[in-house]
């Protein structure tokens, strides 16, 4: 049953525009390292409590402007929830004197007039004295409420913990119990027998009867002991089935989890990100949660919840976050291809470059590991994400979808881009630029490279094919035909002076003298919008005079490592050209 209140809108310092949180909803908080999710989850929380008043914990920096929060006009409907899922407390004969009123989390006790006039109350987001009633925050690290707590005293009392829930429903028995053969291939028993309320893994055997009213306990009891306790287990079930239980019972209209994936494999993560909406769903909860667990958002896409992402990042010293609506999501992971992709990965980096295969991710990474021991570079390298796209022709696909979703993004091809307008033309329009500010200068420094070349004799290309064709039956008679030997026997074949082959060989030093400084000129305006082409040439044209014998594919990659092209000085101008470019996104 809906409490009829949520939070409604969350501004950032900075006078951002606020962000617009939906009821029944999940809003992921993602971002790279040191970004301020946790930061922001946990003033959100002491916002709701203490209202704007509340200092930043210590060593934080404030991130959270202002919060709002929406509710129904009367409390009636609040009031119906609390006595459906909080305990009234009354004096008893032992304790005559004892106070009158909702109890929970050891808060109250609060009658009804306090509520009334509590709810009438609150502003600017500030619950007070109902936060506690009303608010659940777990955070990083945290197991949850617990999975095992004392039964009530009486059946007509309300729950005042989650799993107290658990004695008069019958749902949610099943429903638990399917949570833990989803998640971890085990049944889980409610053990309800004596005066607590246990959750143990397994089943009691058929065997076994459960006793009635009058019934002798003792041989059910034995069974149920047999079975081992949840909450002795280990911390990735502990953790999980702790965090979930409060949205599965719906203990709290407003849930705030701080990294969930905590303690949990990639597996477990995804099942639990697609059980988490689904429950939010069902329950018409709001949920807002920090993760930096891609498995996590991808289980969530994959529940019928509507899911809102907000990036967090941090740029010059200010958080700024750029929220994606689940439409906005939804379109993205409608794309088969974006969603097996790296994309939803790049939500967790300061920045993503995307390149055309596996090679350059690895030599790039390394070269941008030694740069950053030399001199120390602007963002982390661990912040930075290589994406490859197997080829030219899927780089606009990738970074258009990264570019969507607010992420820096960074496209590095080989100088042989500039071989097709087209491609080119594509690519930069996806990094949101106007191709018409730069068609002009790449018309002018590759006009040349498009004329006519001169007649090639025969015995001009044979030497060269014959030189290769001895090379290959003298060292690797046994080599298999791949794709690598058929370009640089197609390369060889085309013969002469092929300047777009001495392009992508020797890079901006193979243009012509009359046009190289427009071509250099275009190369830095393209860095500007993050398009951020190979100067070199190609990745092997790093390793010119490094004796590689090796031409291309993974064992010109391992002997290019091991004899430190990574750390060259070529190497280590493009990689910081990665990272100074300016995605527009940024700027």
């Amino acid at each position: 049953m809906n409490s009829s209140i949520y939070i409604s809108s969350i501004e950032l310092v900075g006078n951002q525009p606020p962000l617009q949180i939906s009821p029944g909803t999940v809003t992921a908080v993602v971002g790279g390292n040191n970004t301020g999710k946790s930061t922001l989850l946990s003033q959100i929380y002491h916002w709701l409590a203490n209202g704007n008043a509340s200092p930043p914990a210590s060593g934080q920096h404030q991130i959270l402007k202002r919060l709002e929060v929406a509710k129904g006009e009367e409390p009636d409907q609040l009031l119906e929830w609390i006595d459906k899922n909080c305990t009234y407390q009354r004096p008893t004969v032992g304790n005559p004197l004892r106070a009158e009123g909702y109890v929970r989390a050891a808060t109250g006790p609060l009658d009804r007039d306090q509520i009334r006039q509590t709810w009438q109350t609150t502003r600017n987001g500030n619950l007070g004295s109902l936060a506690s009633f009303l608010v659940s925050y777990a955070e990083a690290g945290s197991f949850g409420p617990g999975l095992s707590t004392s039964r009530r005293p009486r059946p007509d009392d309300a729950p005042s913990h989650p799993l107290q829930h658990l004695e008069s429903s019958a749902e949610l028995r099943n429903r638990i119990d399917e949570v833990g053969v989803k998640i971890f291939g085990q049944h889980i028993t409610v053990d309800m027998l004596g005066n607590e309320i246990i959750l143990r893994l397994g089943q009691a055997p058929d065997d076994v009867p459960p006793p009635g009213y009058y019934d002798d306990t003792l041989p059910f009891r034995e069974a149920l002991d047999r079975l081992p306790r949840v909450d002795g287990q280990g911390h990735g079930m502990r953790s999980l089935l702790g965090k979930l239980f409060p949205v599965l019972a719906a203990t709290h209209p407003i849930i705030i989890i701080d990294e969930p994936e905590a303690f949990l494999h990639p597996p477990q993560a995804n099942i639990f990100g697609r059980i988490l909406g689904d429950m939010v769903r069902e329950s018409n909860v709001q949920v807002i949660l920090a993760t930096h667990d891609r498995n996590i958002l991808v289980g969530l896409l994959a529940s019928k919840s509507p899911v809102s992402v907000v990036r967090l990042t941090r740029f010059n010293g200010q958080n700024i976050a750029y929220q994606l609506n689940s439409d906005d999501i939804s379109s993205i992971w409608s794309d088969p291809v974006l969603r097996y992709s790296h994309v939803l990965d790049g939500l967790f980096h300061q920045r993503v470059v995307v390149v055309e295969n596996e090679r350059d991710c690895t030599f790039y990474s390394a070269a941008l590991d030694a740069a950053h021991e030399s001199d120390p570079l602007q963002i982390n390298p661990s912040d930075i994400l290589f994406v490859p796209t197997n080829g030219k022709d899927g780089i606009p696909t990738i970074a258009r979808a990264l570019s969507a979703i607010k992420v820096p993004v960074i496209a590095s091809p080989d100088i042989d881009i500039l071989d097709d307008e087209a491609k080119i033309r594509r690519l930069v329009t996806a990094l949101g630029a106007d191709w018409s500010e730069y068609q002009q200068a790449y018309r002018a420094c590759t006009s040349y490279l498009r004329q006519p070349k001169e007649p090639v004799r025969v015995s001009t290309v044979a030497p060269g094919i014959l030189e290769f064709v001895n090379g290959l039956l003298k060292d690797e008679p046994s080599r298999l035909w791949d794709k690598a030997l058929r370009e640089e026997f197609r390369a060889l074949t085309r013969g002469g002076n092929d300047s777009w082959e001495n392009l992508k060989e020797f890079g901006v030093q193979a243009f012509k003298k009359d046009v190289e400084g427009i071509a250099i000129d275009l190369l830095d305006r393209l860095d500007k919008i993050g398009l951020v082409v190979v100067r070199a040439g190609e990745l092997e044209s790093f390793g010119k005079g490094f004796a590689i014998v090796e031409r291309k594919g993974l064992s010109w990659l391992r002997t290019a490592l091991d004899k430190g092209v990574h750390r060259s000085e070529h190497a280590i101008e493009h990689v910081r050209r990665l990272v100074t470019a300016m995605p527009a996104v940024i700027d």
